[in-house]
C-alpha cells in the first residue's frame, strides 16, 4: 500500500510513520511532502491507497488543501491530522470529505490502525455504491432500448387488430384485444417511470437560475391532453426564480399536478400552485389540490417506490411518481411533505434553493 502524508513538519511526519510501522500488518510506501502544493500535485500523478492531511500547513488556510483535493474530483481517503484536539476542527474536516480525524498527541498503533481501517473501508462502501448506481443507470438504458420498443409495437399491433376485426369480434374477443393494448401501454409507463428513477441521479452540476413560471408553463403543456379530458382548473401565483435543474424541475412539477389530476374523485380538479419565503435562501412552493385525499397513516408511505394506496382498475400507474419527486427535491437539497384530509384534497410542499443574490 502507499501513504501519503502531509505535513510541513519532518518530526511529526516520522511519528507517524514509526505509528504507521507498528499498525500496519503489511508491506507499505511512505512519500512524505512539507507543503500542500506538492501534495496536492502528487495526487494528480499518483495513486494512494490513503492520505494523512495536516491541518496546519504554512501554504494554506484551515481546511484549504483538503477542499481542494475533493474539489478535483479525487475520492482517495483521507485522513485530518492536527496538533490540537479541537472538536470543531475535527468535525469541519469531516464535513469538508475526510474520513477520519487524529490528533497528534495522542497517535498510538491501535489509533491510526482504527482510523485508517475506518477511513479506508468507508471508501470502498462508497465506490461501491457509485459502482452499483452506475450499474442501474446503465440498466436503465438498456430497458430504454430493449423493453420499450416491443412494447410499443405490441400497442400498435392492438390498434391495428382492432381495426382490421372491426365488428367481427364478438364482446368477449373485443375486449382482450382492448387488455393487450392497454397492458402494454401501462408497461410502457412502467418501464419510462423506472429510467425516470434512475436516471436523475447527481443534477448538482447542471443547477442554474431557472424560472418556476417557466418551469410551470413546460409542464402545463406536457399535460395538456389530461388537463383538457379532465377538465381540470390550474391556478397558480406569480412564481419565483430558484436555483436548480430546468429538466427534473419540469417533471416535478408535471408529476404532482398529474397526480391531483388523477386523484380527483368524481370532482372536476382545481389546483392552486404558490410559493413564499422559507428563510433567507429557500422558496416553499405548494400545490394544492381537491382531491380525494390520503389518510394519515399512509401520509409517511406515498413517497416510498411502487407504494401504491389503490387498486390498479380504480387509479392507473406504476406507484414510481410521488417517489420521483421525493428524489428531485432531495437530489435539490430540499424536503417534500404532504397535508391531506380524505374527502378534502391534499397540499404538496416543497423548499428549494433561492439564486444566490
Amino acid at each position: 500500500m502507499r501513504f501519503l502524508i502531509i505535513d510541513d513538519s519532518t518530526a511529526d511526519s516520522r511519528v507517524l510513520q514509526a505509528m504507521l510501522s507498528q499498525a500496519c500488518r503489511y508491506e507499505f510506501e511512505v512519500v512524505h511532502v512539507l507543503s500542500g502544493t506538492e501534495g496536492l500535485a502528487r495526487l494528480q500523478n499518483q495513486d494512494f491507497d490513503c492520505v494523512f492531511l495536516d491541518y496546519r500547513l504554512e501554504d494554506s488556510q484551515k481546511w484549504e488543501y483538503l477542499e481542494k483535493i475533493r474539489a478535483s474530483g479525487n475520492d482517495v481517503p483521507i485522513i485530518a491530522i492536527s496538533g490540537d484536539g479541537n472538536e470543531q476542527i475535527a468535525v469541519e474536516g469531516l464535513k469538508l470529505g475526510a474520513q477520519d480525524y487524529l490528533v497528534k498527541d495522542a497517535l498510538t498503533a491501535e489509533t491510526v490502525h482504527r482510523a485508517l481501517s475506518n477511513a479506508i473501508e468507508k471508501v470502498e462502501l462508497s465506490r461501491e455504491v457509485a459502482r452499483r448506481q452506475q450499474e442501474l443507470h446503465d440498466f436503465a438504458h438498456m430497458a430504454a432500448h430493449d423493453l420499450q420498443a416491443p412494447l410499443r409495437r405490441i400497442a400498435q399491433l392492438s390498434e391495428f387488430l382492432k381495426e382490421d376485426l372491426a365488428g367481427k369480434l364478438d364482446e368477449t374477443c373485443e375486449m382482450n384485444v382492448d387488455l393487450i393494448g392497454t397492458n402494454a401501454r401501462r408497461l410502457q409507463s412502467l418501464v419510462q417511470s423506472l429510467i425516470e428513477f434512475a436516471r436523475y441521479g447527481s443534477i448538482e452540476n447542471r443547477w442554474q437560475p431557472v424560472s418556476l413560471e417557466q418551469i410551470r408553463d413546460s409542464a402545463l403543456f406536457n399535460l395538456d391532453f389530461q388537463i383538457r379530458e379532465s377538465e381540470a382548473t390550474i391556478q397558480s401565483e406569480p412564481l419565483p426564480d430558484v436555483l436548480g435543474d430546468e429538466t427534473t424541475l419540469t417533471l416535478l412539477f408535471q408529476n404532482l399536478m398529474s397526480n391531483a389530476i388523477k386523484f380527483r374523485g368524481d370532482r372536476t380538479p382545481v389546483i392552486n400552485i404558490s410559493a413564499k419565503r422559507a428563510g433567507e435562501h429557500q422558496w416553499l412552493v405548494s400545490f394544492s389540490d381537491n382531491g380525494i385525499g390520503i389518510k394519515q397513516e399512509y401520509l409517511d408511505k406515498i413517497f416510498i417506490p411502487f407504494q401504491r394506496l389503490h387498486a390498479q382498475r380504480e387509479y392507473e400507474g406504476s406507484g414510481i411518481g410521488l417517489a420521483t419527486c421525493r428524489k428531485i427535491v432531495e437530489q435539490h437539497r430540499g424536503q417534500i411533505k404532504v397535508e391531506s384530509e380524505p374527502g378534502i384534497g391534499s397540499t404538496f410542499h416543497f423548499t428549494i434553493s433561492a439564486p444566490p443574490s
